[in-house]
């Protein structure tokens, strides 16, 4: 894949004490998406291709709230909330799972990983950071 890690200092929140928001989404088209509707944003994006790869990253980097796509195809987002969410260095990082479409049932599937808010697509700059203010992820 083209971008299995990248790292995008946007707006004002580049300075070490800055937070960052880690997504994750074999689609580049939607982190090219992302990239550009946080543009502006005080925080620092990172972007992931590959879940396995953002997991490990974790180690190094723990980001304000991760989101992730439900549907990757080496660790979906159900997985990888619920592995997130058994360690307890990193229970406390607010999860968003990544939705195509969202009924009561895959909401709670959802949540019942681990997810601490679900995000539909297709989704705008007010809905990103709407659901990243309740997740209780603070910017710099």
């Amino acid at each position: 894949m083209g971008i299995s890690k990248t790292t995008h200092n946007l707006g004002f929140g580049t300075g070490e004490s800055s937070k960052s928001l880690r997504f994750i989404d074999d689609n580049p088209l939607v982190l090219e998406t992302v990239k550009q509707l946080l543009e502006k944003s005080p925080y620092k994006l990172e972007l992931n291709d590959d879940p396995f790869d953002a997991l490990c990253d974790l180690v190094k980097n723990k980001p304000s709230a991760v989101f992730i796509d439900v549907r990757m195809s080496k660790l979906n987002g159900y997985q990888f909330c619920a592995l997130l969410k058994t360690q307890a260095s990193y229970r406390y990082i607010p999860l968003i799972i990544v939705l195509e479409y969202a009924n009561t049932l895959v909401q709670a599937k959802a949540l019942a990983a681990g997810a601490d808010a679900v995000l539909v697509k297709p989704f705008g700059k007010n809905e990103l950071l709407n659901v990243v203010k309740l997740s209780g992820a603070q910017a710099a």
